[in-house]
């Protein structure tokens, strides 16, 4: 489990440094000020919410050029580029796995990689709890992350992943926040493995418990029989 954890920890922080470091021409966003006419329908200033917008765009338009950028790079290699074709025919199985058609884009890779990362714990609280077991268990694991990816929350995570990266232009915010988030996926993991070991160790217990009453129901009947033929 702790090697897939490292490879799959090692993809996140490539995505985040690749994002980091690629030439982008970035602005800097305008500083948002206090002053100004309310609009009467939001209730907000004009030039704050006309700001907003401004900065909203900005930032999704430097998320889609990263990923032109990066199709653009991966597709001058031919085994890629054959790969990309194979998968634009099967795209409808991207669809159903992951709630969203197939694409050569960092959104989708960020999103399968977020989904293998759900599909792996689910699996895990699955077979701790005693629910499902082994291979049993990680398949339930990964309907719960088909179920997930069609609700639409993966790629809507995803997508504020990639605003929160470019909402600044500065390198240092993209290197950090993108080092933060591979700290955060770390701790969550962290912290799952504590609920795996807590569910682990209540079904042991349960399991444990049961043992020892059907002992005793037993032992109690075996008594029983004796008796009465006494």
């Amino acid at each position: 489990m702790k090697k897939e954890v490292v490879l799959l920890i090692s993809l996140i922080s490539a995505v985040s440094l690749l994002i980091s470091v690629l030439p982008i021409n970035l602005v800097q966003a305008s500083s948002i000020p206090g002053a100004g006419d309310i609009d009467p329908e939001t209730g907000v200033h004009e030039d704050m919410s006309r700001d907003y917008e401004d900065l909203k765009n900005r930032t999704e338009t430097r998320w889609e050029y990263l990923g032109e950028r990066w199709e653009e790079i991966l597709l001058e290699n031919e085994a890629i580029s054959s790969m990309n074709s194979f998968f634009e025919k099967i795209s409808i199985v991207f669809r159903f796995l992951f709630g969203q058609p197939y694409s050569l884009s960092i959104a989708l890779l960020g999103i399968i990689i977020l989904w293998t990362l759900i599909a792996w714990e689910a699996g895990g609280k699955i077979n701790a709890s005693g629910i499902l077991k082994g291979g049993t268990a990680y398949l339930g694991g990964i309907g719960f992350a088909i179920l997930l990816a069609q609700t639409q929350l993966l790629r809507i995570f995803i997508d504020w992943l990639g605003w929160l990266i470019f909402v600044r232009k500065e390198w240092w915010w993209n290197i950090a926040i993108s080092g933060g988030i591979v700290i955060a996926f770390f701790i969550v993991h962290l912290f799952s493995g504590t609920i795996d070991k807590i569910l682990r160790e209540r079904r042991e217990k349960r399991e444990k418990d049961m043992e020892e009453q059907n002992k005793n129901f037993l032992e109690t009947l075996v008594k029983s029989l004796l008796n009465k033929e006494k």
